[in-house]
């Protein structure tokens, strides 16, 4: 067995790794100042880009960690001179991965210390993913049991009590998942006329949630992630009104203003556009500065 220059050398083997370290904390910081960069000019709250950014690292972390011991268990084998477990562990590596420390426990243990703890984190974040993907579709299952859970509150059409809107407010995620499409299918289980039903109780909802400074939080961040047009365009007036600068819903607003403004006189205005906006119309033509179109 050749030794290597690191063997022979191992100042030469630190001074290539502090070198390594330096060029990898670099482009971390280039790549991340890059991704938050992206991410706040598209008005992604920087709490929600920071769970991304930590999730990409987590990938990034056990990804190079196993291909890291990966790749040295094929080097300890092929220096060792073990061909047939060199090309064992390069074209059946699902097979000779696990049986190469059994066998050769004092050329593989260091490849595995770096190798296993990389799959194991691979493994438990595929499972994560699985498992909020399931509990992603559970929550659009559920979208018509939320109506029914919103149409039966105590109220008296107009708003709801203190007591049910407090009651509403661990659900805002269902409340944002909600869909046009859910609207139609709960019309449908009650049999009622699809064009009887719209989020009226959705957006009377939002409006007193809206009181709640953590409601307000949850969706200035989660803004981008309601999915009915007329919730999400209440929570824009919602977000600007009460001074809150995100951009997506300030965006929205002002398309939606100059949609109202183009709707001639007489028609009908499509959803409740009208109906969301017509009470703060002015103020909010003020803060957003957009005039009256002649």
């Amino acid at each position: 067995m050749t030794d290597t220059p690191e063997a022979k050398h191992p100042a030469v083997a630190k001074r290539r790794f502090r070198r390594g370290m330096i060029l990898l904390a670099i482009a971390a910081v280039l790549f991340f100042g890059l991704f938050f960069a992206v991410v706040a000019a598209h008005g992604v709250s920087l709490l929600d880009a920071a769970g991304v950014a930590g999730l990409l690292l987590a990938i990034l972390a056990g990804a190079t960690s196993a291909l890291y011991g990966y790749v040295y268990m094929i080097r300890a084998a092929f220096r060792d001179g073990s061909l047939y477990w060199t090309l064992g562990l390069i074209f059946l590596p699902w097979l000779c991965v696990p049986l190469f420390p059994l066998a050769r426990w004092q050329t593989a243990k260091r490849g595995l210390a770096f190798f296993a703890p990389g799959v194991c984190a691979l493994l438990l974040m595929q499972i994560a993913f699985i498992l909020a993907g399931s509990t992603g579709r559970r929550g659009r299952a559920d979208g018509v049991s939320f109506i029914e859970f919103v149409v039966a509150l105590e109220g008296d059409g107009k708003r709801f009590s203190d007591k049910a809107v407090a009651s509403a407010e661990g659900r805002m995620d269902e409340l944002f998942a909600i869909t046009a499409t859910d609207i139609s299918r709960f019309a449908s289980r009650r049999g009622i006329p699809e064009d009887n039903v719209d989020a009226y109780p959705l957006v009377i909802l939002s409006q007193q949630l809206a009181r709640s400074r953590e409601c307000l939080d949850y969706g200035d961040t989660h803004y981008r992630g309601i999915q009915h047009p007329d919730v999400r365009l209440c929570w824009a007036v919602l977000l600007v009104l009460n001074g809150r600068d995100n951009v997506a819903a300030r965006t929205e607003l002002v398309e939606a203003i100059k949609k109202l403004d183009s709707v001639p006189p007489g028609s009908e205005s499509p959803g409740m556009l009208n109906d969301i906006l017509v009470g703060d119309l002015p103020q909010l033509r003020t803060l957003l500065k957009v005039p009256k179109q002649p």
